[in-house]
C-alpha cells in the first residue's frame, strides 16, 4: 500500500513535464537484482522516444578500489581496515564528486541520466554495515542533485543470492544480500517506486514501462 508521501511525490511528479527537459533517473536494489539490465533497456526505451540518454555506471570509483587494494594488502576488507564510517564517508565524498564532474553536466544540457547504482544504493550499504553518523553520510549524499524518481527492483535476496553465484564472476553471502534488503526496506518508504523484482527481466522491464508512463506521460509531446 503506498504511504502518504509516495502519494505526495507521485502527485509531484505527475504535475511535472518531462517533455522539455531533462529525466534524472535512478536504480536500486540488491546485487542480482538486474539494476544494469533494467537501466539498459530503459534506456533503449527513451532512446526510440529520440531522447538523447546516458546511462552511468562507471566502472573505475578510485576510492574504493584505492581502498580495496591497500586493504587486501593487510589481508583486511576495506570496513575493517579504515573502519566503517571513514569507508563510507570517503565514499559519500567520491560519489558526490563524480556527480558533480559527469552526472549534473549531461542534465544540465538536456541529456537524460539513468544511474543503474545510486547513492541509494549505497547509503543503504552503509546502514546495513551499521556505520556510525549515518546522518553525516546522509548530508553528503544529499548534497547532490535529487532523482525525479528512483526504482526500485525488490528482488527477494534468495533468488539474488542464487544469480549472483550462478554468475560464476564474484561470490554475495546471503546474509549480507539479506541485511542489505533490510536496510532498503528501512530506507525505501518515501524515495522509492518498488518494481516487483521477480520473473524475467522482460517481466521486470514491462512493470518498470508501465509505471515509468503512468508518472511522466507522453515525452513526444
Amino acid at each position: 500500500m503506498l504511504t502518504s508521501g509516495i502519494v505526495q511525490e507521485i502527485q509531484k511528479i505527475k504535475r511535472t513535464d518531462f517533455s522539455n527537459r531533462s529525466l534524472y533517473i535512478g536504480f536500486t536494489g540488491l546485487d542480482g537484482a538486474g539494476k544494469s539490465t533494467q537501466a539498459g533497456m530503459l534506456g533503449q526505451y527513451l532512446r526510440s522516444l529520440k531522447r538523447q540518454c546516458y546511462v552511468c555506471e562507471p566502472k573505475d570509483d578510485l576510492v574504493p578500489q584505492l581502498a580495496t587494494a591497500i586493504s587486501r594488502q593487510n589481508s583486511m576488507l576495506p570496513r575493517s581496515y579504515f573502519g566503517t564510517y571513514p569507508f563510507e564517508l570517503a565514499k559519500a565524498f567520491s560519489a558526490v564528486r563524480h556527480h558533480y564532474s559527469a552526472i549534473l553536466p549531461c542534465i544540465n544540457t538536456g541529456i537524460d541520466v539513468i544511474e543503474p547504482r545510486t547513492n541509494f544504493c549505497r547509503l543503504g550499504l552503509a546502514v546495513a554495515n551499521n556505520c556510525n553518523d549515518i546522518n553525516k553520510i546522509i548530508d553528503v549524499y544529499e548534497s547532490a542533485k535529487k532523482y525525479d524518481f528512483v526504482f526500485w527492483i525488490d528482488t527477494p535476496p534468495e533468488i539474488a543470492y542464487k544469480r549472483v553465484n550462478d554468475r560464476g564472476t564474484d561470490y554475495e553471502p546471503l546474509e549480507e544480500l539479506q541485511n542489505f534488503h533490510n536496510a532498503l526496506c528501512q530506507l525505501a518508504d518515501d524515495n522509492c517506486i518498488r518494481i516487483d523484482g521477480s520473473g524475467t527481466k522482460h517481466d521486470v522491464f514491462n512493470r518498470i514501462k508501465l509505471k515509468f508512463i503512468e508518472l511522466v506521460g507522453n515525452l513526444n509531446s
